[in-house]
Parts: structure tokens; C-alpha cells; sequence
């Protein structure tokens, strides 16, 4: 049993409620499945190939100038243009997900640089960490906690001590909600 994104269930309401596919429901729908993370098969597999066919018949879609890449697909998505898109979600301090979404859905260019300069400051924020973090060789479990740590690092932190480690690694933080 393969599990399907929420965005695909959200597209399929989208068509049946506009009687048809749009166009950049689908790219919506294919870029939160990636970035989800989840299985590319079934329907998620065939979201994800729809979404990039459109995408690369139609080089104006915002999304292209977060990559120089000439041919957009799975690998590309994944690992150059959601990992900008996640940045940016992560490290802004007010909720941005609308505009994301307009940047998505209406090809709205005006946030690329904001989009590059935060993902680049993400980096720079987490390569800094990770020069700063104690040695965990000598531990079976990685438990890190670090009081002023950006909230949008903690999971990133915790992913590269994991990869450096190949250990299981917990990163905490305070958070700044009550």
C-alpha cells in the first residue's frame, strides 16, 4: 500500500471542483509531494511525471529561476529548487506560506532573490553550527541542545549530525511560541 500526499488528495478536490485539471494545482501538488518527501508510486508517481512534463513545456513558471538546470525532473526538484523553497519557509520569521503559494501558482518572479539570499543564509547559519558543535564520537546517542538555535535548523542540524555520526540525533532548542 502506497500513501498518497495530502496536496494529491487537495488536487484531485481542486479538479472535480473546477471540472478539469489546472495546470498549476498539478505543479502545486507535484512540489509538495516531493518536498513531502513521500513514495514516487501510484498516484503520487504520476502527479510528480504530469507535474514535470508541464513544468519543463513551460519555461516561464517561477520555479525555473531557482535552478540553471535546462532540464527540470525529480532529482532537480528534490535536491536544487524545494530545498529554497523549504529555506525560505523555515527562516522567515512571519508566516509565509502565502506567498510561496503565489509564487508557485501565478510565475510571481519577485521573490527569486529573496528566495536565493535565504536559502544561501540558511547554509551559512548551518555551516556555522555545525563548526561550533562538541565531538559525539565516544556517544551511542546523539542529544543536542543549543538555546538560540534558528527553529529552521533544528531538523537540518540534527539530519548532518545523523549523516556525520551515523547516529541517531536529537536537536532541541526553545521555542518561541509559548
Amino acid at each position: 500500500n502506497v500513501l498518497n500526499c495530502a496536496s494529491y488528495v487537495a488536487f484531485m478536490v481542486s479538479r472535480l471542483l473546477l471540472d478539469g485539471i489546472n495546470e498549476k494545482n498539478l505543479i502545486l501538488a507535484m512540489t509538495a509531494t516531493i518536498s513531502d518527501m513521500m513514495e514516487l508510486k501510484s498516484y503520487n508517481r504520476i502527479l510528480v511525471r504530469l507535474g514535470i512534463k508541464i513544468l519543463n513545456s513551460n519555461k516561464n513558471n517561477s520555479l525555473w529561476k531557482l535552478t540553471n538546470q535546462s532540464y527540470i525532473d525529480e532529482k532537480v526538484l528534490g535536491f536544487d529548487i524545494i530545498p529554497k523553497l523549504n529555506a525560505y519557509g523555515r527562516m522567515m520569521e512571519k508566516p509565509v506560506i502565502s506567498r510561496l503559494v503565489e509564487f508557485v501558482l501565478n510565475d510571481d518572479s519577485t521573490l527569486v532573490e529573496e528566495i536565493i539570499a535565504v536559502n544561501e543564509k540558511r547554509k551559512n547559519l548551518l555551516r556555522k553550527q555545525i563548526n561550533l558543535l562538541p565531538d559525539f564520537t565516544d556517544v551511542h546517542l546523539i542529544v543536542y541542545y543549543k538555546k538560540d538555535l534558528k527553529e529552521g535548523l533544528v531538523c537540518l542540524l540534527a539530519g548532518q549530525l545523523a549523516n556525520l555520526y551515523h547516529k541517531v540525533s536529537i536537536v532541541l532548542t526553545d521555542s518561541s511560541e509559548n
